[in-house]
């Protein structure tokens, strides 16, 4: 037994515990807070080099004059290595390496992608207006959950498959969210922005078909009204 002297010292400092304590996950939550990435920008990958853990890179691109005529989508192959990929690449296809494997991104009609390789995802169909050059960019995102894209548009259709973790897209028609294994689609001229959602770190792979004669994105002045940062509704 104490005396009620020490029992209250042991209990002062207890609770002087329980406040340094609380302080100390305060200032962690704070930081973790703060290392977010917020209006994530995509960044070309520089030769030699690999993506960054961390963000978004565009890993390649082609400009083509023509695409075939009628729906169209986008093919995501995996290859075990950089020159069976090459080998199975089209006229319309990028080829790219991420998260360990190598890819062939083909913008085809339906049924018309690449027969060699693994099928990872027919993802669309694509808005493509008709232009005199396209330029197919393609890209990896890797983004921890509450990180935000700036808000931006393309010049042409935009596509994403998610190999890990949660997104949600805001334009001005409202929110939409997918998941692991799912893609979707966005077609160009939208200003939007992308959160990435959930409590898993999300991997993506992005493709963006735009006007050869204009950028990978350009800045938007659309206010998003926050519906990707609010919990979904319970479908029950």
């Amino acid at each position: 037994m104490c005396s009620w002297r020490e029992c209250s010292q042991r209990a002062g400092l207890a609770a002087a515990s329980l406040v340094l304590c609380a302080g100390l996950t305060g200032v962690a939550a704070a930081e973790a807070q703060d290392s977010i990435p917020q209006h994530v920008e995509c960044k070309r990958l520089a030769p030699g080099k690999k993506p960054a853990p961390i963000g978004c890179t565009i890993l390649a691109q082609r400009t083509v004059q023509e695409l075939p005529r009628g729906p169209l989508f986008w093919y995501l192959v995996a290859f075990p290595t950089r020159a069976a990929a090459e080998a199975a690449a089209g006229p319309t296809s990028v080829v790219a390496d991420a998260e360990g494997r190598s890819w062939v991104f083909t913008i085809a009609p339906d049924d018309g992608g690449p027969w060699r390789g693994e099928l990872v995802a027919q993802v669309g169909p694509l808005e493509l207006p008709r232009m005199k050059a396209y330029t197919i960019e393609v890209a990896l995102a890797v983004l921890p959950p509450g990180s935000r894209s700036r808000v931006h548009t393309h010049a042409g259709p935009e596509a994403w498959y998610m190999l890990a973790g949660e997104q949600c897209l805001e334009t001005p028609s409202g929110a939409r969210r997918v998941g692991p294994g799912q893609g979707m689609t966005q077609a160009g001229y939208t200003p939007m922005q992308l959160v990435a959602t959930g409590k898993v770190v999300r991997h993506a792979l992005v493709v963006v078909v735009h006007d050869a004669a204009q950028g990978w994105g350009s800045p938007s002045d659309w206010k998003p009204s926050g519906r990707c940062t609010r919990e979904p509704r319970s479908s029950r």
